[in-house]
């Protein structure tokens, strides 16, 4: 799935993507109750007909003409033929979307409720200049509001305004008087016939379900760097902070060792020795080193084997001791008991998305309905399992604010978190099969927002500062929050490709610029990949590490692809080393290191719909 829009309107796309969009039970024609659960109609599958969706936009899909009706999007609104004008269209889309998520056959005004204050400025005024309502609209109010949306308030679904569906509601909710009037106000192709609904109903679904082989068709203008492993370049300033925090010891991982952190599964300081432990003659953490690349020095383990389904992205602590996924609830593993024979211990997380823990193993953060929030790691070290709410002494009281996809790190000489946050190409892991080139606008940027602990229970936001970062995206921090790594959206000829890493030393100073270092600049590098997602540093900073997905010409289906790790030694040449060899069916994605350089990841078995948590210390083995 690829996001086009802006970091701060991202989590309303993910919550709704994720969230139940069904009641139990929807009334018939009759008013009798069918068993039949209701499904927002809005949202797509991996079925779709892309080219025909495409076509329907406007792009030029080499189609066979006639089989679809043309909205012409495009044909009006040039803007529409490139990434930016995409993602501003993006903005409203998802906002009406979440109209539709109740069954409007139950509560037909409603949904039309929901549409009609999207009219509602911010000035906290109707559009006839009276205050806004509180919660329910009059029928002059709603007629009032609904008249007052522009195409422009729907995004994409002022092209369907005229669907029978659409109808169906204002009938439902006895306005269809209204329909007539509201539909020729707000309807596109503007003074044209509006599209039938099996093509209008595509094109919503086609945008709503992520804008699948978007890249085939859109202009994209992104610069046109990293053609080629050849192009790869590391800056004398990189190469001067990775080595004072890996080879003279500045880094997290040293900092860690210095105050004696124990890391989970090794007998002593030696991280070699770890992962050995026996349960009746039997490893507690099996090996799987058929998944090493040949020739890869090192081994696989297998921590822990996930009982329900995972949203987005797996980390852990800095300790290797907790693991903590997305999901419905959210979930945070703590492997502890696993070294006395018994079941990993399961912690719930109200929240969503997006966990991540502070290197100096002191806290952990979450995204979710409740937004941002902070909680210090104690929590979760007791004996018996614990909910997490928010409302626990130690966590955060209030959203901090942070954008979701966030990249989380410690202040070297404060201990402050400082998070990072901007647009994202997401991944949920069980979805995508194979390498989508990243769709990244001129518009895009990344915030940088520090949180302090100010006591024992309270964390509070206290700096925050804009970078624009045209063409890149899906960022993520090292360690000490001095180098960020992100994706770039190149081009050549006009088409989107994948752009490899660049990487940037954090300062202030370049929000105050307004542009990034030169390609060139001794402050950056190109790591010239042509592949890969989710970056993540080692805690020395001296690895690179991310996961990339076959590249085919075609869809394959899940069995059909695999992902695998790659690492980058940023004291090397730059070129990544593959790390493992997925069979066909499994994907390794979301590496992370935990603080003494054993590398956590993930293995989605596609076949059994089941997801493991490993670890290979194949990584530091590179450096020995």
């Amino acid at each position: 799935m690829i996001l086009l829009r802006r970091r701060s309107t991202g989590f309303l796309l993910l919550a709704l993507l994720t969230a139940c969009t069904q009641s139990p039970k929807s009334k018939t024609k009759e008013g009798e109750i069918s068993s039949t659960p209701y499904m927002n109609p809005f949202y797509g599958s991996s079925e779709l007909d892309t080219q025909k969706a495409a076509g329907i936009f406007g792009f030029d899909t080499n189609a066979t003409p006639n089989t679809f009706a043309n909205a012409n999007c495009i044909g009006c609104h040039s803007s529409f033929a490139g990434v930016d004008g995409i993602q501003t269209l993006g903005e409203e889309t998802y906002r009406v979307l979440g109209c539709f998520d109740s069954d409007p056959q139950i509560n037909a005004r409603g949904t039309l409720a929901c549409l009609a204050k999207l009219a509602i400025p911010s000035n906290g005024q109707m559009a006839d200049g009276q205050p806004i309502p509180a919660r329910t609209f009059t029928d002059e109010e709603l007629k009032t509001s609904l008249l007052a949306l522009t195409p422009k308030d729907l995004g994409i679904f002022a092209a369907a305004a005229g669907l029978s569906t659409v109808e169906k509601i204002f009938n439902t909710a006895n306005m269809s008087s209204l329909f007539t009037e509201w539909k020729a106000k707000v309807g596109m192709p503007y003074g044209r016939n509006l599209l039938p609904d099996q093509d209008a109903l595509l094109l919503v679904q086609w945008y709503v379900s992520g804008l699948t082989d978007l890249e085939k068709y859109v202009l994209h203008n992104g610069p046109d760097v990293c053609r080629s492993e050849a192009n790869t370049f590391i800056g004398s300033k990189i190469k001067e902070h990775v080595t004072r925090m890996s080879l003279e010891g500045e880094g997290w991982e040293f900092v860690n060792l210095a105050r004696g952190l124990t890391m989970f599964g090794c007998s002593d300081m030696d991280k070699s020795n770890c992962f050995q432990q026996k349960q009746d003659a039997s490893d507690i953490f099996p090996t799987q080193n058929d998944w090493l690349q040949t020739g890869v020095k090192g081994q696989i383990r297998k921590l822990h084997t996930f009982q329900n389904s995972t949203n987005y992205w797996i980390r852990s602590s800095a300790d290797g001791r907790f693991v903590a996924a997305g999901g419905s609830p959210s979930i945070v593993v703590d492997l502890l008991p696993k070294m006395q024979g018994k079941e990993a211990r399961i912690n719930t997380v109200k929240a969503e998305f997006d966990p991540s823990f502070a290197p100096d193993n002191q806290s952990f953060m979450f995204q979710g309905q409740s937004g941002s929030r902070v909680c210090v790691q104690t929590l979760l070290e007791g004996a018996d399992p614990v909910t997490i709410d928010f409302l626990n002494e130690g966590c955060s009281k209030s959203n901090l604010d942070v954008g979701l996809y966030q990249g989380l790190g410690n202040n070297l000489a404060n201990g402050d978190i400082v998070t990072i946050a901007g647009g994202f190409q997401s991944d949920s892991g069980d979805s995508v099969f194979q390498e989508i080139a990243p769709l990244f606008s001129k518009s895009s940027d990344l915030t940088v927002s520090t949180i302090r602990q100010s006591s024992a229970s309270a964390f509070e936001k206290v700096s925050q500062y804009t970078i624009p970062t045209p063409f890149h995206a899906s960022w993520m921090a090292s360690p000490s929050q001095i180098l960020a790594a992100g994706i770039v959206s190149a081009s050549t000829d006009s088409k989107a490709r994948h752009g490899g890493y660049r990487l940037i030393m954090l300062d202030e100073s370049l929000s105050k610029k307004g542009e990034l270092p030169s390609w060139d600049d001794p402050s950056t590098a190109s790591i010239c990949t042509g592949s890969g997602e989710k970056p993540n540093f080692s805690f020395d900073e001296r690895f690179l590490a991310y996961y990339s997905y076959d590249k085919n010409s075609k869809k394959l289906s899940p069995s059909e692809s695999s992902a695998n790790l790659f690492v980058v030694d940023l004291l090397g040449d730059g070129k990544p080393v593959q790390i493992t060899q997925m069979p066909k069916g499994l994907y390794a994605q979301f590496p992370h290191f935990r603080s003494d350089g054993w590398l956590y990841f993930s293995v989605y078995d596609s076949k059994n719909n089941t997801r493991f948590v490993m670890t290979t210390d194949a990584v530091f083995k590179m450096a020995l």
